[in-house]
């Protein structure tokens, strides 16, 4: 952190540090800007993805990590700032979170998207969920083990945890676009569009939304309690059965 702040501060310090600057990775590892891209070059030119809690956002790191894709590690307050300093200073260059969006390396290219079972699994989750700021996307992941994955607008989210971070000044804070994003390759979902919108069916959407969102963030104590209680009452159900 003294490095980056050192580095935010004094453009000259930073022109002589710059290629030393080392980046630690979700693996452990250390690589300079140039390594990154350099690498990055075949699957995702020019984008740095980044975790900020690499253990939390574990799963969605995994994704990557599978494909051969670094991730690097930018969890301390001073991250946003320098990634913004970074992306102002090296031409083209962009930050992107690992939940920002998915990397075309992670989909399935040679699967097909059923319109049909787009159109019908967007009106069940608006049905059961019922926040007008989630948007529902159907894509086919490479990784046939995760149902659903939660997207947040990289924009957004720097501006809202930069109002948290220093204080918003009476500004209002905006709503953040959130995307879910469905596994068109996972059984789950493939069951679940095959489903009428009954009371299982609601059930099933929220507790899809709320792992995805668990993925990133804790659920607030509310919706942690109406977490449970369905998972209860989907266990009873799967042991009546």
């Amino acid at each position: 952190p003294f490095v980056k702040y050192g580095c935010l501060r004094d453009n000259k310090f930073y022109d002589r540090m710059k290629d030393a600057l080392v980046y630690k990775t979700s693996k452990g590892e250390y690589v300079t800007l140039t390594e990154y891209l350099d690498k990055a070059k075949e699957t995702h030119e020019n984008k740095v993805y980044y975790a900020g809690d690499e253990d939390r956002q574990a799963n969605t790191v995994g994704l990557y990590e599978e494909r051969g894709m670094d991730v690097v590690v930018m969890g301390t307050p001073i991250d946003i700032s320098f990634m913004q300093f970074i992306e102002s200073n090296v031409k083209d260059v962009h930050f992107a979170r690992v939940d920002a969006d998915i990397a075309n390396a992670l989909r399935d290219k040679d699967a097909a998207i059923d319109a049909d079972m787009t159109g019908k699994l967007e009106e069940m989750f608006k049905w059961a969920v019922e926040d007008g700021n989630l948007k529902i996307r159907l894509e086919p992941l490479v990784n046939a083990e995760t149902p659903a994955v939660l997207l947040l607008d990289e924009n957004m989210r720097r501006y809202q945890e930069a109002m948290r971070m220093w204080g918003n000044g009476g500004m209002p804070e905006f709503p953040l676009e959130r995307t879910l994003v469905l596994n068109s390759q996972h059984p789950l979902v493939k069951n679940l569009a095959g489903r009428a919108q009954d009371d299982t069916a609601k059930d099933i959407c929220l507790q899809l939304t709320d792992l995805a969102e668990m993925a990133q963030q804790p659920l607030p104590a509310e919706r942690m309690n109406a977490f449970i209680t369905r998972s209860l009452r989907l266990m009873t159900e799967l042991a009546t059965d």
